[in-house]
């Protein structure tokens, strides 16, 4: 057995972690999100912060990895994410970056993330179904979730 972390958690951090639990702001909306948005923007010294989920850093960090000339298959889980790079944003950037309806959230990095598809031409986003056996995707969700466990 090998252990993976042991959380050391205080009075403090238990009851910031009920809050966040009990509020359910963990989906990506209310004021923790923009609490930490704010405070990271601040800690860094920027005027704006942006969380993010997973889906769009992965994508983001794995077209940042890869050499310009790399031919390959990048698979995403996210079908928002691959239908935002592959059908809507072009759309929307041909517009001035517009749509009906809603503004468009995470606007920088939908730009950043379609630059960086675009400066991979021999690369193809392909969409595969989460927690279905794929290999690679169940290591990757392994990976995420190990702090919780003692051991591997």
């Amino acid at each position: 057995m090998i252990p993976v972390s042991e959380p050391i958690l205080g009075e403090a951090e238990m009851r910031n972690v009920i809050q966040c639990v009990e509020s359910g702001w963990i989906s990506s909306g209310g004021n923790f999100v923009k609490e930490f948005e704010e405070g990271m923007a601040d800690f860094c010294g920027k005027r704006f912060g942006v969380a993010v989920n997973n889906g769009t850093s992965g994508l983001i960090a794995a077209f940042k990895a890869l050499p310009e000339k790399a031919e390959v298959v990048v698979y995403t889980d996210s079908k928002l994410c691959l239908d935002t790079i592959t059908k809507w944003a072009p759309g929307w950037e041909s517009k001035g970056w517009k749509r009906k309806g809603s503004p468009l959230k995470n606007l920088g990095l939908v730009k950043e993330l379609l630059a960086l598809y675009r400066e991979h031409p021999g690369c193809r986003l392909e969409w595969i179904a989460a927690h279905n056996g794929f290999r690679w995707n169940e290591y990757a969700d392994s990976l995420a979730s190990a702090w919780r466990r003692p051991e591997l």
